[in-house]
């Protein structure tokens, strides 16, 4: 058992004699230079792109007045039927026998 246990540890051994060191490819620095220096290609918005988010924009915010609309009116309806029952004494605390 010993014995082999040593011919594993030898082999392990034996099998890092012949690693080197890793090379990279000698252009990579110059291709990655290449890419950031690279033009890029300009933007170019057409009338029918912005006229889409234009539309977009106001769309959206239409949404949002009138989600706001209603829940002003929501509060105003709740605050009104708040005070026409305490005024006429109908809440869940109030008990009358």
């Amino acid at each position: 058992m010993n014995n082999h246990l040593e011919n594993k540890i030898d082999k392990t051994l034996q099998s890092i004699d012949g690693i080197e060191r890793a090379t990279g490819n000698p252009f990579l620095y110059g291709k990655i230079m290449n890419k950031m220096n690279a033009d890029r290609k300009a933007i170019v918005y057409t009338g029918k792109v912005v006229f889409r988010y234009a539309f977009l924009i106001l769309v959206l915010a239409g949404i949002n007045f009138f989600t706001l609309y209603k829940k002003e009116k929501s509060t105003k309806e709740k605050m009104i039927s708040e005070a026409f029952a305490s005024e006429y004494f109908i809440n869940s605390k109030t008990f009358e026998y």
